[in-house]
């Protein structure tokens, strides 16, 4: 349950992303430097929840391929 919501906000954030990157590509001549740091700052902020899902939902399977259980793989995050 916790992997489906933990999933659902990777995917939630990755959309926001993706909006948040469109606007920048058509607004940015027209934006100030605080706003495009602003923006800037969002969009890393809005990449790291997916990045992170991703990277341990690949470390999960590969300790599964290798012959250890999910219950034994946890990411460090720090």
């Amino acid at each position: 349950m916790l992997r489906d919501a933990t999933l659902s906000q990777a995917t939630q954030q990755a959309d926001q992303l993706c909006v948040l990157l469109l606007l920048l590509e058509q607004t940015h001549e027209r934006l100030s430097e605080v706003d495009m740091a602003t923006a800037l700052g969002l969009a890393r902020d809005l990449s790291a929840n997916p990045a992170l899902w991703l990277l341990d939902e690949q470390q999960k399977q590969s300790r599964c391929r290798e012959g250890d259980t999910p219950e034994k793989t946890e990411v460090p995050r720090g």
